[in-house]
Protein backbone atom coordinates (compact mmCIF):
# COMPACT_ATOMS: atom_id res chain seq x y z
CA UNK A 1 0.00 0.00 0.00
CA UNK A 2 2.95 2.35 1.06
CA UNK A 3 4.67 1.63 -2.38
CA UNK A 4 1.50 2.72 -4.21
CA UNK A 5 1.28 5.98 -2.17
CA UNK A 6 4.97 6.85 -3.66
CA UNK A 7 3.97 6.17 -6.87
CA UNK A 8 1.05 8.03 -7.28
CA UNK A 9 3.33 11.20 -5.13
CA UNK A 10 6.32 11.01 -7.82
CA UNK A 11 3.63 10.90 -10.63
CA UNK A 12 1.75 14.07 -9.25
CA UNK A 13 4.99 16.09 -8.98
CA UNK A 14 5.97 15.00 -12.41
CA UNK A 15 2.48 16.12 -13.55
CA UNK A 16 3.24 19.25 -11.60
CA UNK A 17 6.40 19.97 -12.91
CA UNK A 18 5.51 19.55 -16.46
CA UNK A 19 2.42 21.87 -15.88
CA UNK A 20 4.91 24.59 -14.82
CA UNK A 21 6.75 24.07 -17.75
CA UNK A 22 3.96 24.06 -20.16
CA UNK A 23 2.70 27.73 -18.74
CA UNK A 24 6.65 28.77 -18.61
CA UNK A 25 6.83 27.91 -22.63
CA UNK A 26 3.07 29.38 -23.55
CA UNK A 27 4.61 32.91 -21.92
CA UNK A 28 7.93 32.70 -23.13
CA UNK A 29 5.70 32.09 -26.79
CA UNK A 30 3.61 35.01 -26.28
CA UNK A 31 6.41 37.21 -25.25
CA UNK A 32 8.17 36.09 -28.44
CA UNK A 33 5.51 36.64 -31.23
CA UNK A 34 3.29 39.77 -29.48
CA UNK A 35 4.16 43.36 -31.24
CA UNK A 36 5.97 44.97 -27.79
CA UNK A 37 4.52 47.97 -26.18
CA UNK A 38 6.28 51.08 -27.51
CA UNK A 39 7.33 53.61 -25.26
CA UNK A 40 5.13 56.58 -25.29
CA UNK A 41 7.55 59.16 -24.36
CA UNK A 42 9.49 58.54 -27.71
CA UNK A 43 6.18 59.45 -29.72
CA UNK A 44 3.60 61.56 -27.82
CA UNK A 45 0.65 60.70 -26.27
CA UNK A 46 -2.62 59.76 -27.84
CA UNK A 47 -4.01 62.91 -30.00
CA UNK A 48 -7.58 62.90 -29.67
CA UNK A 49 -9.22 64.24 -32.84
CA UNK A 50 -12.34 65.01 -30.70
CA UNK A 51 -11.81 68.43 -28.43
CA UNK A 52 -13.75 70.97 -26.53
CA UNK A 53 -13.59 73.46 -29.86
CA UNK A 54 -14.76 70.99 -32.47
CA UNK A 55 -17.79 69.61 -30.59
CA UNK A 56 -20.27 72.02 -32.32
CA UNK A 57 -19.00 71.28 -35.43
CA UNK A 58 -20.63 67.62 -34.83
CA UNK A 59 -23.11 66.67 -37.24
CA UNK A 60 -23.35 62.98 -36.88
CA UNK A 61 -22.85 59.86 -34.78
CA UNK A 62 -22.90 55.97 -35.45
CA UNK A 63 -23.29 53.50 -32.69
CA UNK A 64 -22.24 49.48 -34.00
CA UNK A 65 -22.20 47.20 -30.51
CA UNK A 66 -23.48 43.97 -30.07
CA UNK A 67 -27.24 44.89 -30.01
CA UNK A 68 -27.50 46.81 -32.93
CA UNK A 69 -26.49 49.76 -35.51
CA UNK A 70 -27.94 53.76 -34.44
CA UNK A 71 -27.45 56.74 -36.59
CA UNK A 72 -28.02 59.85 -34.86
CA UNK A 73 -28.13 63.49 -36.30
CA UNK A 74 -27.48 66.15 -34.79
CA UNK A 75 -29.35 70.13 -35.82
CA UNK A 76 -30.66 72.30 -33.09
CA UNK A 77 -30.76 68.67 -31.12
CA UNK A 78 -29.54 65.31 -31.51
CA UNK A 79 -32.45 63.09 -33.03
CA UNK A 80 -31.77 58.80 -34.13
CA UNK A 81 -32.27 58.15 -37.77
CA UNK A 82 -32.35 54.45 -38.03
CA UNK A 83 -33.44 51.78 -36.88
CA UNK A 84 -36.22 54.16 -35.91
CA UNK A 85 -36.82 58.47 -36.34
CA UNK A 86 -37.04 59.42 -33.09
CA UNK A 87 -35.98 62.38 -30.19
CA UNK A 88 -32.69 61.21 -28.70
CA UNK A 89 -31.41 61.43 -25.17
CA UNK A 90 -29.30 64.40 -25.25
CA UNK A 91 -27.66 63.35 -21.60
CA UNK A 92 -26.85 60.12 -23.15
CA UNK A 93 -25.26 61.36 -26.06
CA UNK A 94 -23.12 64.09 -24.63
CA UNK A 95 -21.93 61.73 -22.19
CA UNK A 96 -20.79 59.20 -24.86
CA UNK A 97 -18.76 62.20 -26.44
CA UNK A 98 -17.45 63.20 -23.05
CA UNK A 99 -16.15 59.85 -22.35
CA UNK A 100 -14.22 59.72 -25.87
CA UNK A 101 -12.99 63.32 -25.37
CA UNK A 102 -11.76 62.61 -22.28
CA UNK A 103 -10.01 58.86 -23.45
CA UNK A 104 -6.55 58.06 -21.71
CA UNK A 105 -3.99 55.76 -22.80
CA UNK A 106 -1.95 53.56 -20.61
CA UNK A 107 0.07 51.51 -23.53
CA UNK A 108 0.57 51.90 -27.10
CA UNK A 109 1.31 48.69 -29.58
CA UNK A 110 1.49 48.02 -33.39
CA UNK A 111 -1.56 48.25 -35.52
CA UNK A 112 -0.65 44.35 -36.63
CA UNK A 113 -2.87 41.39 -37.08
CA UNK A 114 -1.76 39.18 -34.11
CA UNK A 115 -2.72 42.56 -31.95
CA UNK A 116 -5.85 42.84 -33.30
CA UNK A 117 -6.35 39.46 -32.49
CA UNK A 118 -5.13 39.47 -28.92
CA UNK A 119 -7.13 42.58 -27.88
CA UNK A 120 -10.24 42.08 -29.81
CA UNK A 121 -10.09 44.18 -32.42
CA UNK A 122 -10.28 42.32 -35.39
CA UNK A 123 -13.83 41.57 -33.94
CA UNK A 124 -14.78 44.83 -31.88
CA UNK A 125 -16.99 44.91 -28.98
CA UNK A 126 -18.54 48.59 -30.14
CA UNK A 127 -17.96 51.11 -32.80
CA UNK A 128 -18.34 54.64 -32.61
CA UNK A 129 -17.89 57.16 -35.82
CA UNK A 130 -18.31 60.39 -35.69
CA UNK A 131 -18.56 62.64 -38.54
CA UNK A 132 -18.10 66.55 -38.47
CA UNK A 133 -19.78 69.38 -41.21
CA UNK A 134 -16.96 69.09 -43.41
CA UNK A 135 -17.30 65.54 -44.02
CA UNK A 136 -14.20 64.52 -41.59
CA UNK A 137 -15.01 61.48 -39.71
CA UNK A 138 -12.94 59.39 -37.17
CA UNK A 139 -14.08 55.51 -36.49
CA UNK A 140 -13.43 54.72 -32.97
CA UNK A 141 -13.07 50.64 -32.49
CA UNK A 142 -13.26 49.44 -28.88
CA UNK A 143 -11.76 45.86 -28.02
CA UNK A 144 -12.03 43.51 -24.92
CA UNK A 145 -12.81 44.91 -21.59
CA UNK A 146 -10.52 43.70 -18.86
CA UNK A 147 -12.63 43.55 -16.03
CA UNK A 148 -9.76 43.05 -13.51
CA UNK A 149 -8.42 46.83 -14.13
CA UNK A 150 -11.72 47.92 -16.25
CA UNK A 151 -9.56 48.47 -19.47
CA UNK A 152 -10.06 48.29 -22.89
CA UNK A 153 -8.11 48.31 -26.61
CA UNK A 154 -8.66 51.29 -28.67
CA UNK A 155 -8.18 51.33 -32.98
CA UNK A 156 -8.77 54.98 -34.71
CA UNK A 157 -9.32 54.55 -38.40
CA UNK A 158 -6.35 53.31 -40.33
CA UNK A 159 -3.93 55.03 -37.30
CA UNK A 160 -0.66 52.19 -37.69
CA UNK A 161 -1.25 51.78 -33.35
CA UNK A 162 -3.32 50.56 -30.92
CA UNK A 163 -4.08 51.85 -27.97
CA UNK A 164 -4.26 50.58 -24.03
CA UNK A 165 -6.84 52.89 -22.49
CA UNK A 166 -9.31 53.49 -19.80
CA UNK A 167 -12.83 51.57 -20.28
CA UNK A 168 -15.44 54.16 -21.24
CA UNK A 169 -17.88 54.47 -18.22
CA UNK A 170 -20.61 55.20 -20.74
CA UNK A 171 -20.50 51.70 -21.58
CA UNK A 172 -20.80 51.77 -25.33
CA UNK A 173 -21.25 48.21 -26.13
CA UNK A 174 -24.39 47.97 -24.02
CA UNK A 175 -26.38 50.76 -25.20
CA UNK A 176 -30.03 49.78 -26.31
CA UNK A 177 -32.90 51.44 -28.87
CA UNK A 178 -34.76 52.39 -24.81
CA UNK A 179 -31.50 53.95 -23.62
CA UNK A 180 -30.68 56.47 -26.99
CA UNK A 181 -34.21 57.86 -27.00
CA UNK A 182 -35.54 60.79 -25.12
CA UNK A 183 -38.39 59.13 -23.20
CA UNK A 184 -39.23 62.43 -20.79
CA UNK A 185 -42.42 63.36 -21.98
CA UNK A 186 -42.44 67.34 -20.42
CA UNK A 187 -38.86 68.80 -21.63
CA UNK A 188 -39.04 72.70 -19.87
CA UNK A 189 -36.79 72.12 -16.94
CA UNK A 190 -38.06 73.01 -13.28
CA UNK A 191 -35.29 75.61 -12.45
CA UNK A 192 -36.07 77.29 -16.35
CA UNK A 193 -39.77 77.50 -16.39
CA UNK A 194 -41.85 80.28 -15.61
CA UNK A 195 -45.58 80.39 -15.83
CA UNK A 196 -47.49 77.26 -15.69
CA UNK A 197 -51.36 76.27 -16.63
CA UNK A 198 -53.60 73.67 -16.55
CA UNK A 199 -56.33 73.28 -18.15
CA UNK A 200 -59.63 71.17 -17.93
CA UNK A 201 -60.78 69.71 -21.39
CA UNK A 202 -61.33 72.06 -24.02
CA UNK A 203 -62.21 74.96 -21.19
CA UNK A 204 -60.28 78.65 -22.13
CA UNK A 205 -59.48 78.96 -18.83
CA UNK A 206 -56.64 77.20 -16.43
CA UNK A 207 -57.83 75.94 -12.97
CA UNK A 208 -54.18 75.98 -12.33
CA UNK A 209 -52.16 79.24 -13.56
CA UNK A 210 -48.66 79.54 -11.59
CA UNK A 211 -46.19 82.29 -12.43
CA UNK A 212 -42.55 83.08 -11.30
CA UNK A 213 -41.85 86.21 -9.66
CA UNK A 214 -38.69 87.54 -9.81
CA UNK A 215 -36.00 84.29 -9.70
CA UNK A 216 -37.39 82.32 -6.98
CA UNK A 217 -40.90 83.02 -5.52
CA UNK A 218 -44.11 81.28 -7.25
CA UNK A 219 -47.41 83.50 -7.62
CA UNK A 220 -51.12 82.33 -8.08
CA UNK A 221 -54.05 83.45 -10.41
CA UNK A 222 -54.45 85.80 -7.45
CA UNK A 223 -51.12 86.67 -7.34
CA UNK A 224 -51.35 85.28 -3.91
CA UNK A 225 -47.77 83.90 -2.81
CA UNK A 226 -47.16 80.32 -3.05
CA UNK A 227 -45.17 77.83 -1.56
CA UNK A 228 -41.95 77.75 -3.70
CA UNK A 229 -41.05 74.37 -2.49
CA UNK A 230 -44.35 73.11 -3.35
CA UNK A 231 -44.13 73.99 -6.68
CA UNK A 232 -40.99 73.24 -7.77
CA UNK A 233 -41.62 69.66 -6.54
CA UNK A 234 -44.29 69.50 -8.53
CA UNK A 235 -42.64 70.66 -11.09
CA UNK A 236 -39.84 67.99 -10.64
CA UNK A 237 -42.66 65.20 -10.92
CA UNK A 238 -43.79 66.24 -13.87
CA UNK A 239 -40.25 66.79 -15.58
CA UNK A 240 -39.70 62.65 -14.47
CA UNK A 241 -42.64 61.22 -15.62
CA UNK A 242 -41.66 58.92 -18.50
CA UNK A 243 -43.15 57.31 -21.38
CA UNK A 244 -44.34 54.29 -21.17
CA UNK A 245 -44.12 53.99 -25.11
CA UNK A 246 -43.49 56.33 -28.13
CA UNK A 247 -45.74 55.72 -31.00
CA UNK A 248 -43.99 56.35 -33.91
CA UNK A 249 -45.23 53.22 -35.45
CA UNK A 250 -49.11 52.46 -35.60
CA UNK A 251 -52.05 50.97 -37.71
CA UNK A 252 -53.77 52.99 -39.14
CA UNK A 253 -56.78 51.65 -36.96
CA UNK A 254 -55.42 52.53 -34.09
CA UNK A 255 -53.59 55.79 -35.23
CA UNK A 256 -57.66 57.05 -35.66
CA UNK A 257 -58.99 55.22 -32.35
CA UNK A 258 -55.82 57.17 -30.34
CA UNK A 259 -56.70 60.93 -32.46
CA UNK A 260 -60.13 60.10 -31.48
CA UNK A 261 -58.97 59.93 -27.76
CA UNK A 262 -56.32 63.51 -28.06
CA UNK A 263 -59.43 65.35 -29.77
CA UNK A 264 -61.31 65.22 -26.26
CA UNK A 265 -58.93 65.48 -23.64
CA UNK A 266 -59.25 65.39 -20.27
CA UNK A 267 -56.47 68.03 -19.51
CA UNK A 268 -53.69 70.90 -21.58
CA UNK A 269 -51.16 72.13 -20.36
CA UNK A 270 -49.35 74.68 -20.95
CA UNK A 271 -45.21 75.39 -19.59
CA UNK A 272 -43.64 78.25 -20.13
CA UNK A 273 -39.93 78.60 -20.41
CA UNK A 274 -37.31 81.52 -19.09
CA UNK A 275 -37.03 82.34 -22.96
CA UNK A 276 -40.59 83.04 -23.55
CA UNK A 277 -41.40 79.29 -25.18
CA UNK A 278 -44.46 77.91 -24.54
CA UNK A 279 -44.58 73.49 -24.52
CA UNK A 280 -48.27 72.52 -25.09
CA UNK A 281 -49.70 69.05 -23.85
CA UNK A 282 -52.51 67.01 -24.36
CA UNK A 283 -53.26 64.34 -21.93
CA UNK A 284 -56.04 61.90 -22.62
CA UNK A 285 -58.98 59.83 -20.18
CA UNK A 286 -57.66 56.28 -19.33
CA UNK A 287 -57.14 54.24 -22.42
CA UNK A 288 -59.81 51.25 -23.13
CA UNK A 289 -57.75 47.53 -24.22
CA UNK A 290 -55.95 47.75 -26.94
CA UNK A 291 -54.93 44.52 -28.31
CA UNK A 292 -52.09 45.89 -30.89
CA UNK A 293 -50.30 47.65 -28.14
CA UNK A 294 -50.43 45.08 -25.05
CA UNK A 295 -52.80 47.87 -23.29
CA UNK A 296 -55.16 46.86 -20.46
CA UNK A 297 -58.05 49.07 -19.97
CA UNK A 298 -57.80 51.83 -17.97
CA UNK A 299 -54.21 51.45 -16.70
CA UNK A 300 -53.02 54.21 -19.15
CA UNK A 301 -53.19 57.52 -21.08
CA UNK A 302 -51.93 59.37 -23.72
CA UNK A 303 -49.89 62.47 -23.87
CA UNK A 304 -48.92 64.35 -27.10
CA UNK A 305 -46.98 67.56 -27.21
CA UNK A 306 -46.82 70.10 -29.68
CA UNK A 307 -42.95 70.03 -29.86
CA UNK A 308 -42.41 66.35 -30.62
CA UNK A 309 -44.01 64.35 -33.54
CA UNK A 310 -45.11 61.23 -32.37
CA UNK A 311 -47.73 60.86 -28.82
CA UNK A 312 -46.51 58.79 -25.64
CA UNK A 313 -48.33 56.49 -23.77
CA UNK A 314 -47.40 56.80 -20.20
CA UNK A 315 -48.88 55.41 -16.54
CA UNK A 316 -52.50 55.79 -15.43
CA UNK A 317 -50.45 57.42 -12.02
CA UNK A 318 -49.87 60.29 -14.24
CA UNK A 319 -53.10 62.15 -13.73
CA UNK A 320 -52.69 62.11 -9.91
CA UNK A 321 -50.21 65.60 -11.16
CA UNK A 322 -53.43 67.51 -12.62
CA UNK A 323 -55.84 66.61 -9.46
CA UNK A 324 -54.06 68.94 -6.87
CA UNK A 325 -55.80 72.59 -6.20
CA UNK A 326 -54.02 75.30 -6.21
CA UNK A 327 -54.74 75.94 -2.10
CA UNK A 328 -52.55 72.79 -2.20
CA UNK A 329 -49.54 74.96 -3.07
CA UNK A 330 -49.69 77.76 -0.42
CA UNK A 331 -47.40 78.35 2.25
CA UNK A 332 -48.69 76.37 5.59
CA UNK A 333 -50.26 78.76 7.80
CA UNK A 334 -48.87 78.80 11.71
CA UNK A 335 -50.99 78.75 13.88
CA UNK A 336 -49.94 81.41 16.92
CA UNK A 337 -50.79 80.41 20.74
CA UNK A 338 -50.99 83.24 23.79
CA UNK A 339 -50.43 81.60 27.33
Amino acid sequence: MSILVGNKNKTSAWLLAAFVLLILFSSLLSELFQAPDIDISKIGLFDNPIKSNNLADIKSLKLKNRIGIFELEKNDFWSLSSPRKLKANEIVIKNLIKEIMGIKDRKLYKNDQLNLASFGLDQPQSEIKITFKDQTSYNFQFGVVNPIDNSTYLSLGDSDMLYHIENLNAKASALALSELIDSKIFNSLPIKTKQIKIFMGKNKNPYLNFSKVGDEKWAGVSKRALSSEKVESFLFDLYNSKALMILDQLSVDVSANLKSYLDRPQYRLELTDHQGNTFKYTVSYPLKAITELKLEKNQAVLVKSNHRKFPFVVSKQTLELFTAREKSFRENKVKKYIY
